[in-house]
């Protein structure tokens, strides 16, 4: 089973560079994110600071894709916030747990 869908972006985004993106975006569901725990990205990250998707997925030891929809989760929810380096910080509820 895949886990990836491919969709149309109904607003435009955009990358840390500012650059506006349009076109098919990479859609993950939730229910995948529910193979890592909240608190073990938070854990993470408490531990080595601000971190990339890469690195959250490396020192979890799971794919990129499962991390991918917990980070987005988090950011939604007010937990996580990403810096100008691209890299996710604890930040709101994720701070204060």
């Amino acid at each position: 089973m895949n886990a990836i869908d491919i969709a149309p972006r109904a607003l435009p985004g955009h990358v840390s560079n500012r650059q506006l993106l349009r076109g098919l975006g990479v859609k993950v569901p939730d229910e995948v994110a529910d193979a890592i725990s909240m608190d073990d990205v938070c854990d993470l990250i408490d531990a080595a600071g601000p971190l990339t998707i890469r690195d959250i997925a490396g020192g979890l030891a799971v794919s990129v894709h499962v991390v991918v929809a917990r980070v987005r989760q988090m950011v939604r929810g007010g937990a996580l916030k990403r810096d100008e380096f691209g890299r996710y910080r604890l930040w709101g509820r994720g701070s204060m747990r």
